[in-house]
């Protein structure tokens, strides 16, 4: 539901303003630094939803950083987004562990905002936006768009299959 509730908003806000959100992938991959600060905010986000403590923060979003920075630096270095998600869960993992053992607190406070910004919910909403986007094109809507909206669902049912 929150998916739907997401992309219905990125849908009803490129209506709006007339900006396009295309169904098919994006081949550009941020700069570092912004992937970065947007892993940060994710991070952080996290933290408000898990209550984590405000002396724990820096680290879990550092953690956050880490992971999320690795796996994209990875796919820059052409590195598959599998192998790229492993790597970065394993630098989190080392991370989490080592302060884990330094704040004696659960290896997971820190683990989890990393691992779980990973997560590409990005098929999720180009694919629903794809079905919108068909839906409100009816019999018009092309060929093209419908293949696209379709191979994305087919990679949405395998994000939970995989490492990433």
């Amino acid at each position: 539901m929150i998916t739907l509730a997401i992309a219905l908003g990125l849908f009803a806000a490129t209506a709006v303003t007339g900006a396009q959100i295309s169904v098919a992938e994006s081949s550009r991959l941020p700069p570092l630094a912004e992937d970065s600060l947007f892993s940060a905010c994710a991070a952080l986000g996290y933290l408000f939803l898990f209550n984590v403590p405000v002396r724990l923060a820096w680290v879990c979003v550092l953690c956050g950083v880490a992971s999320h920075t690795m796996r994209t630096l990875c796919l820059q270095h052409h590195i598959d987004i599998v192998a790229g998600s492993l790597i970065g869960a394993l630098a989190v993992g080392f991370l989490a562990h080592g302060f884990a053992r330094y704040f004696r607190a659960p290896a997971s406070t820190f683990a989890f905002p990393g691992v779980v910004a990973m997560i590409p919910g990005e098929f999720a909403f180009r694919s629903v936006i794809g079905y919108i986007q068909i839906i409100s094109a009816r019999s018009s809507a092309s060929p093209s768009l419908i293949a696209e909206t379709v191979a994305l669902r087919t990679c949405e049912k395998s994000e939970g299959k995989g490492l990433y």
